[in-house]
């Protein structure tokens, strides 16, 4: 059994917990295979590519763009305002 608890369902929350597990699955995948592949990307569909001058740091590809809409507003303490 996970002993991982879930304390925050709400849709932006679980939109931005699943990019950042993406984001770690890729850099853990590029750690995994090395420096000699910095020439090329992990795979094709990677939002992640290596930083052009710091060796040991990515970026999201130059090509990309993260974009969230929220049509309602806050729940919690985030509508306190």
């Amino acid at each position: 059994q996970s002993s991982s608890v879930l304390h925050d369902s709400h849709a932006e929350v679980l939109a931005r917990r699943g990019l950042v597990r993406e984001l770690w699955n890729e850099v853990n995948e590029a750690s995994r295979l090395g420096s000699k592949n910095r020439a090329t990307k992990v795979n094709p569909t990677s939002l992640l590519e290596f930083h052009e001058s710091i060796s040991t740091a990515f970026q999201l590809r130059k090509d990309l763009e993260l974009h969230i809409y929220i049509s309602d507003s806050p729940c919690g303490d985030a509508s306190i305002y």
